[in-house]
């Protein structure tokens, strides 16, 4: 009976890790589409393909790779990037102009990503401790 309870132990593990790992490379794609969407100016349509994308990863990626001791750090950090990263640009459009394009993508992609991944994490979190 031990062994069996042993062995399901090291299935949901072994199927857990894998989840981390298509979690991992989720993220690899989501900061390789935020790079090259703020370095190239593409079109409208390819710019809401992009978008889209960042959100449907934002979700996944937020159900599958934050675990429960990460929650907070998560949240935190991504209520820092929000509230700090909107005051950041705003000062280096003032004093550097030329890069206002590029890092207003970057910011409308970044935050395309971190804001679906933050309502998920958050909601999971909400339903857990309702739970408690």
């Amino acid at each position: 009976m031990t062994s069996k309870k042993s062995n399901k132990k090291k299935s949901i593990k072994e199927k857990l890790d894998k989840v981390h790992v298509y979690g991992s490379w989720g993220f690899l794609v989501v900061i390789f589409l935020i790079i090259l969407g703020s370095i190239f100016n593409f079109q409208e349509y390819t710019q809401k393909i992009i978008i889209s994308l960042l959100i449907i990863l934002g979700i996944i990626i937020g159900l599958l790779n934050i675990t429960k001791d990460e929650v907070v750090s998560f949240l935190v950090s991504t209520l820092v990037i929000v509230m700090m990263g909107q005051m950041f640009i705003g000062l280096i459009i003032q004093y550097v102009p030329f890069l206002k394009e590029f890092l207003t993508r970057l910011f409308i992609y970044l935050l395309s990503f971190v804001t679906p991944s933050a309502i998920v994490v958050s909601l999971i979190a909400i339903v857990k401790n309702l739970k408690d």
